[in-house]
């Protein structure tokens, strides 16, 4: 559980950024020859470059059978329908329909094909779209984040439907993306319980 809580931990602190970075380096380098070099010469070859920047709680990235870059936007923290958090009571999550998820161009442009959806959180953090994964090559499924029962997301009305959910969706075709429910994965979570714990 450390790692689990150390992973935790860094994926807020990247969350929090909005920046997607990768590292530019050269593979191949044994570990000896890389201690060998110039700490400037080692240093500069291996920093990160960042490729797309002003994202809104960006979570995992894919890439299209096309070779675009996509990545999953949990949202922006909003002030509206706030419960108090099931992890930490004395703080509030708030929702509001600002996840999405971001087309990244060649250039860096971040083009938002999919909106509105689910987003909910406090001032720090916040929980919606957090994977996705091409099935074709204009349709991808999408896991939303909860932290909670399905009691939990229906304490935040409408706004908070699709938190908990593995959706399906279709880029094109359409005027706007088209989202369908493939499953509730808080429902089975609640039913279930795999691991015998919280029901999260």
């Amino acid at each position: 559980t450390g790692m689990s809580m150390i992973t935790k931990s860094l994926v807020r602190r990247m969350a929090g950024v909005g920046v997607i970075a990768v590292a530019a380096g050269t593979a191949g380098i044994s570990s000896v020859t890389a201690q060998a070099s110039p700490a400037h010469s080692h240093m500069s070859m291996h920093m990160p470059k960042v490729i797309a920047s002003g994202l809104n709680s960006p979570r995992q990235l894919a890439f299209s059978p096309t070779g675009a870059l996509y990545v999953a936007e949990a949202g922006t923290t909003v002030t509206t329908a706030c419960r108090p958090n099931p992890i930490d009571p004395t703080t509030q999550a708030c929702v509001g329909l600002t996840g999405s998820v971001a087309r990244i161009g060649a250039k860096g442009s971040v083009k938002r094909v999919v909106t509105g959806l689910s987003s909910a959180g406090g001032t720090a953090d916040a929980l919606g779209p957090a994977d996705l994964v091409f099935t074709g090559e204009h349709t991808f499924a999408l896991t939303m984040g909860l932290g909670g029962s399905p009691d939990y997301r229906a304490s935040f009305g409408p706004q908070g439907r699709n938190l908990g959910k593995l959706l399906k969706v279709e880029l094109k075709g359409y005027g706007k993306a088209r989202v369908t429910t493939i499953a509730d994965l808080a429902r089975f979570e609640e039913r279930k319980n795999p691991d015998g714990t919280d029901v999260d």
